[in-house]
């Protein structure tokens, strides 16, 4: 009643001129300085009174009364009533489609990531594409009746779960539940305590914590991983949902490529193909085994490993490519020949890669292809894929080294041939 007196009082002050009011206001004076002071009142006792206060200013105070009383005794028939398609300003649909997609994709996703929480939980595998489908029959029917996207009510899902209750009489209930709620003139939120809502939300916030946070260390494969969980929810709390979530995905993006740059490793071993030698050419073969430079490449080969592979087989050839004609002088010292840079062979092993991108083939087999031309050395490339040969073909990775690159199907293959490049 006091809030309506000097909302009143302010209407007069701003439209009566027999009522002087002083003020001290951070604004300059005008006659809508009243209603501004009574503005930042009202909100600072809360939001409910601020709207409040701007619905008696604009429906005039006895109209207020009669629209309170008519939203009480609303019902979802009158609700409906309200939407009117002759208000819809088409002409700005279009710029509500990048908004629409990115909300199919955001409900989507948020869907998957539910799904794969309830199939965790649950301890059996789920339907995705029929989850999916119920998820978008659900939003269909939600926008035109004027509701709001959704996914997964997962809070329910998951306490419904831990509670041990796995019926469908669950969905049912929660159905005639919500029509009730669409249907009765009563606001819930008005009778039901609000305490009930915070400990739910507590228990459900509380034990996601628990699991996602303490219980699921020993399901990472490294600590990296497990880091970039601890990192996602500190920045979410940090900065906020969105922001965090982004940074969350930067730092898994960032433990990826550290652990994929970590698991293509290369190895050098000591091979020899199974071919019959004579004892001559055992002993020539022996004596030339440090210029037989095998190494074994395993995993991903991609741009952020490249480098690393060819650092790994200038080290192999020691000081190849600039300075390679000291260790070839050293060889023929002890060895008699005549320090010939065709003794010297590099076979890589790719029995056991699983992917070459085309920034390793530009980054790495190119430049040994051009450095086996230059320098005279040969390279064989052993147990490649089809489509690992077919990309290195079309980067030019043989065509560069000319005759001095070659590939074979088996590492023996490749070994017999390196061998009879040392024994000419």
């Amino acid at each position: 009643m006091a809030r309506r007196y000097v909302a009143a009082l302010l209407l007069a002050t701003a439209s009566a001129r027999t009522i002087e009011v002083a003020l001290r206001a951070p604004w300059p004076a005008r006659s809508v300085s009243p209603l501004l002071e009574a503005a930042e009142f009202f909100a600072g006792e809360g939001d409910a009174a601020f709207w409040d206060f701007v619905d008696d200013l604009t429906t005039g105070f006895g109209d207020a009364d009669a629209r309170r009383k008519i939203d009480a005794a609303a019902t979802a028939l009158d609700v409906a009533r309200l939407y009117d398609a002759g208000r819809v300003h088409w002409k700005v649909l279009p710029d509500l489609i990048p908004v629409w997609c990115a909300m199919v994709v955001v409900v989507a996703f948020s869907s998957c990531l539910d799904v794969a929480a309830i199939e965790i939980d649950l301890g059996r595998p789920l339907d995705m594409d029929a989850e999916l489908t119920t998820v978008g029959a659900s939003n269909v029917i939600s926008g035109a009746c004027g509701g709001f996207t959704g996914s997964y009510i997962f809070t329910q899902t998951i306490f419904t779960c831990r509670s041990g209750c796995r019926s469908r009489a669950v969905g049912v209930v929660v159905v005639i539940a919500e029509l009730g709620v669409v249907l009765s003139r009563q606001d819930p939120l008005s009778v039901l305590p609000l305490f009930f809502f915070a400990a739910t939300l507590t228990f459900v916030g509380v034990d996601l914590v628990k699991e996602w946070l303490w219980e699921a260390r020993t399901k990472f494969a490294s600590a990296s991983e497990y880091g970039a969980l601890w990192f996602t929810f500190a920045a979410i709390q940090a900065v906020g949902l969105n922001a965090g979530l982004v940074l969350g995905c930067c730092a898994a993006a960032f433990t990826f490529v550290s652990e994929q740059m970590a698991a293509a490793s290369t190895k050098r071993v000591v091979r020899s193909s199974l071919s019959v030698r004579a004892p001559r050419e055992v002993r020539k073969l022996r004596a030339l085994r440090r210029r037989l430079v095998v190494l074994e490449l395993r995993g991903t080969v991609w741009w952020g490993t490249a480098a690393s592979l060819l650092a790994r087989i200038k080290r192999a050839l020691r000081h190849a490519p600039d300075e390679t004609t000291s260790l070839l002088e050293e060889s023929s010292a002890a060895n008699g020949d005549d320090g010939d840079a065709a003794a010297w062979v590099v076979v890589l092993d790719c029995q056991r890669v699983e992917t070459i991108d085309a920034s390793a083939c530009r980054a790495c087999f190119a430049p040994l292809a051009a450095l086996a031309e230059a320098r005279g050395f040969r390279v064989a490339a052993a147990g490649l894929a089809e489509k690992h040969d077919a990309l290195l073909r079309a980067h030019g990775f043989f065509a560069g080294g000319g005759d001095r690159v070659r590939t074979f199907r088996s590492l023996d293959e490749a070994l017999r041939w390196a061998e009879e490049r040392q024994l000419q």
